[in-house]
């Protein structure tokens, strides 16, 4: 069968360090499912046929059988990284104009093991992208108080995965067996990473034009200016042709009997959906902008930037949107328009700002002296657009495409209560012909057609991504008042405030949370711009000008930032936890950081420092640097799996709890995240209700491991000879990354075993940061 070909692949065997001998506690101590044996632990046995489905009610197959099915074992996992890099750059001075020409171009090339699947080899992936950038100034002298710059930019971002992992046989499907009570409700898996982007082909441009004018009048500065910049996107998502299935236990694994796949097809044919895309959109901006000197002690600054984003679009014409009917999702239909939404042409952003030396005279024995000190303060708005990767998620929407997620697949009522073997046909498991992620099979069941109405696909419901008509450009408030003064010693001391409040960022939600569903389109992902934050933050900076070869700088933030929805993605890791209520989801953002403190220096070492002939080639030369960064923990949200109703009456999870009895520890300590429970001694149970409800305590509520760190650098400037040119040298540096190997717990994320209250591991942090890491560099400049 198909399970059997795999196993039989090369690159199957994982590459075990060590084999850990472990009891049947990460199963619960459940003796019904398993027994230790001599290598390992016995969880069933084989039963049936090819074909043939093992119930929900026989997870043991055909029961023990004293052969050790499943182990725990220390995992090898090379990556290796290799990079290039070239940047030159020219300059011609031609009069009263100067041309400059800058390029930049890096090859990397990344070959990585999945430890997901074992680190089997037949999952290893080569990512070999190529970044290019150019840009070209063309800078004039008008006159003396006039003078433009005008600039061309270019970047190019490319990449082909299929190509540079043409050792990796894509014809292996992704395939994961669940149903194992394993801690954290871990898979076993085989074959490479299977996702829309792996592998994936990617050709990214981005062309920028802009041009400023500078006009000194009197008093002001005057400065005007634009800019155009088009993006072109012409990815292609191909990894999704390629399966992912997913098994109920090992002994259905063995029977070739998956109970879900996941593939996108075109829903016309069932063969390979073309994820070939040619996304365009455009940015335009003015802007006017005054430096006006009132006094020789005041200046203000004063300045209007309009922008304009154009809609998303594509070259061919291939843009289908869900649009609402008259029911909502009910009766909702997929449009094939020119454009994802109506353009906003909204976005004026005013920016004052003002520098202020006061006055004071000699007061209090000259420690305010004229001149010393400066108040700086601002205000103004400032928009993006919403970044085009969600829009191009509608490259998966029929009628050109389909995202099939194909559940269940079982040994079908009775003995189930639900689902039918390979879902009627709908699941094909199978290999590709070839390694080709294109060489799978057609499967006509999957080839219904389109439905004339609804434009859906006849007899499937498949995923879908759209948003409303009208989706405004977020926008964020940004504000700062600060006061710098210059100290004895050569140091200068700065004590601010800086704030911002942002309105109209986005998520991305289901909207059969939020409505009664249609028969076609589940799930429907809609970008829905309803997310604000606010951050507030108190800066202090103490810094000493480099001096006698010693510079010393020190910066402390208390800050906070509040929002309904950390945007990294969003993803995984950002999800909500009751995304039908937003107002419950106000809380501390995923990236909260309470107290942040860091303090630098370098030091030029005095030995033979700016001798110019052997020995101070030779001996001088040498700089330290170094920085120590402490920061609070992140915070975090416990939560359990179970599900609550959302307004649609359709149930929704992981859920967080419905109240919080007290009594936890609130150490930050690394020690508090690695002794067992943290600081929840006894395990969540003792804490929170585990009854589903409405949620009783707040996002991010609690903090975790907070992180201390040593960086250092030792320089060695060498001078070369003068035909070369005068500022000729050769550097070389040892960069020393955590240079004690302090120990930094990776913060609690969202679906780690120490966020999940029923979880042996809740409270704790089950993975480090990484320890110390030593780089060696040599620069050459002439």
């Amino acid at each position: 069968g198909v399970t059997a070909a795999v196993f039989g692949s090369p690159g199957i065997v994982p590459r075990i360090v060590s084999v850990i001998p472990v009891g049947c506690g990460i199963f619960n101590n459940d003796a019904s499912r398993c027994h230790v044996v001599t290598g390992g632990l016995d969880i069933g046995s084989l039963t049936g046929a090819t074909g043939q489905y093992v119930p929900f009610s026989s997870p043991t197959g055909g029961s023990f059988d004293g052969i050790p099915d499943i182990q725990l074992v220390q995992l090898a996992d090379p990556d290796v990284t290799r990079g290039l890099q070239i940047a030159p750059r020219f300059d011609f001075n031609l009069g009263a104009n100067q041309i400059a020409l800058s390029l930049y171009r890096t090859h990397l090339e990344n070959e990585n093991t999945d430890v997901g699947a074992a680190s089997r080899p037949l999952a290893d992936l080569n990512f070999k992208p190529v970044n290019s950038a150019a840009t070209l100034s063309f800078n004039r002298i008008i006159n003396s108080s006039t003078f433009n710059e005008a600039r061309f930019n270019f970047t190019r971002f490319s990449a082909n995965q299929v190509e540079s992992s043409s050792d990796t046989n894509f014809g292996i499907p992704r395939i994961e067996v669940e149903g194992l009570p394993l801690p954290g409700g871990e898979r076993i898996r085989f074959g490479a990473e299977r996702a829309e982007t792996t592998p994936g082909i990617f050709a990214q441009n981005t062309f920028e034009i802009s041009d400023t004018l500078s006009k000194i009048f009197g008093n002001h500065a005057l400065k005007i200016g634009g800019l155009f910049r088009r993006e072109q996107d012409n990815n292609s998502l191909v990894g999704g042709a390629r399966p992912k299935y997913s098994f109920s236990g090992l002994f259905n694994l063995a029977n070739d009997t998956p109970i879900f796949e996941e593939v996108n097809t075109d829903p016309r044919t069932g063969g390979p959906a073309d994820a070939q895309r040619y996304f365009r959109t455009d940015d335009y901006a003015v802007f006017v902008q005054d430096d006006w000197k009132v006094r020789p002690n005041l200046t203000l600054n004063i300045g209007l930037r309009y922008e304009y984003f154009t809609p998303l679009k594509e070259k061919e014409g291939r843009l289908p949107v869900l649009r609402f009917g008259s029911q909502g999702l009910q009766n909702s239909h997929i449009e094939i328009v020119d454009q994802f939404f109506e353009p906003d042409r909204n976005n004026f952003g005013p920016r004052f700002g003002f520098a202020y030396s006061p006055n004071f005279g000699d007061s209090l024995h000259g420690l305010f002296r004229d001149n010393r000190a400066v108040i700086r303060g601002g205000a103004g708005i400032q928009y993006n657009r919403i970044p085009n990767v969600l829009f191009a998620n509608s490259r998966g929407n029929p009628p050109f495409f389909a995202r099939n997620n194909i559940c269940c697949g079982t040994a079908g009522p009775p003995a189930d209560g639900f689902g039918t073997p390979f879902v009627d046909g709908r699941i094909l498991y199978a290999l590709g012909s070839s390694s080709s992620p294109f060489s799978y099979p057609v499967n006509p069941l999957l080839g219904t057609g389109i439905d004339p109405v609804s434009g859906g696909v006849i007899n499937n419901e498949v995923e879908i991504y759209g948003s409303a008509t009208e989706v405004p450009n977020s926008y964020v408030y940004t504000y700062s008042l600060e006061m710098q003064y210059e100290l004895p010693l050569k140091m200068v001391g700065t004590v601010g405030y800086q704030g911002s409040s942002a309105h109209k960022l986005i998520r991305i939600v289901n909207q059969n949370f939020m409505f009664p569903r249609s028969p076609r389109f589940n799930p429907v992902y809609f970008i829905q711009p309803d997310v604000n934050s606010n951050f507030n933050a108190l800066n202090a900076r103490l810094e000493r000008r480099l001096s006698s070869g010693l510079q010393l700088n020190m910066n402390y933030r208390w800050s906070k930032s509040i929002d309904t929805l950390s945007y990294e993605g969003p993803g995984g890791g950002t999800n909500q936890t009751n995304p039908g209520d937003l107002a419950s989801e106000r809380g501390p953002s995923d990236f909260d950081v309470r107290h942040s403190f860091n303090f630098s220096g370098l030091y030029e070492l005095p030995f033979y420092r700016h001798r110019r002939d052997t020995l101070g080639k030779v001996l001088g030369g040498f700089q330290l640097t170094g920085i120590v960064t402490a920061n609070t923990g992140y915070p975090f949200t416990p939560k359990f799996f179970e599900a609550i109703r959302q307004p649609s009456g359709e149930f929704f999870g992981p859920i967080r709890p419905t109240g919080y009895f007290g009594g936890a520890l609130d150490d930050t300590n690394n020690e508090a995240f690695l002794r067992p429970g943290g600081n929840f001694p006894g395990g969540g149970a003792q804490y929170f209700p585990l009854t589903p409800g409405p949620p009783g305590i707040g996002r991010n509520s609690f903090r975790g491991p907070r992180y201390f760190s040593v960086d250092m650098s030792v320089i060695k400037n060498t001078g070369l000879p003068g035909f070369l040119g005068e500022e000729a040298n050769l550097e070389l540096r040892a960069n020393f990354f955590n240079i004690f190997n302090q120990l930094n717990l990776q913060p609690i994320r969202f679906f780690d075993d120490g966020a999940i209250i029923t979880s042996p591991n809740f409270g704790r942090s089950t993975r480090g940061l990484s320890g110390r890491v030593v780089e060696f560099q040599a620069r050459f400049r002439f």
